[in-house]
């Protein structure tokens, strides 16, 4: 798993967001807005690098301790209440592909027994396990080939995603 000495967690992680996310900018419009830090507890520790524009605004999540990274794509929809405004990239995919297109990094899904968190966790350190690059790349090449489908999603999917998202977890 990648690991950081204390000063250079936020100066690593937005050097290679920038390295895989540039195109946000250059196609979309997005302004690169910063990384911050998130120490919400011993278990709740990361770095969120946020691109924002007019209608959308999306975060790149980076847990070392978690072995998590996760996208998250705020949508200015009309229609959608302010807590259905977000998806996430990858289980959003995967909801949208009937399953085809399984998330690169291992989700943890509302529901999932302790059974599948911990095998979740497990597939997490094997990905990891030689750093953080190659998965932001896989990750940003999803990103940037589902783009104008998930911004030009209807109202009803981004409602049947929240749905769906909330009983995956119990589903499989």
């Amino acid at each position: 798993m990648t690991t950081f000495t204390p000063g250079s967690e936020n100066a690593a992680f937005e050097s290679a967001v920038k390295q895989h996310f540039g195109f946000l900018a250059d196609e979309h419009g997005f302004q690169f807005a910063g990384v911050r830090e998130v120490n919400d507890g011993p278990r709740d520790r990361g770095v969120v690098a946020r691109y924002r524009q007019a209608e959308v605004r999306i975060d790149i999540g980076w847990s070392a301790i978690e072995g998590s990274l996760a996208v998250l794509i705020r949508l200015d929809v009309k229609g959608l209440a302010r807590n259905e405004r977000y998806v996430y990239l990858e289980p959003f995919i995967e909801y949208a592909s009937n399953g085809a297109v399984a998330p690169v990094a291992p989700q943890i899904y509302p529901g999932m027994s302790v059974r599948r968190i911990e095998e979740t966790m497990r597939l997490r350190k094997e990905l990891f396990q030689n750093g953080m690059g190659e998965v932001l790349e896989r990750v940003a090449s999803r990103l940037r080939e589902y783009y104008s489908s998930i911004c030009d999603a209807s109202v009803e999917t981004v409602r049947q995603y929240h749905e769906w998202y909330q009983g995956r977890g119990r589903a499989s």
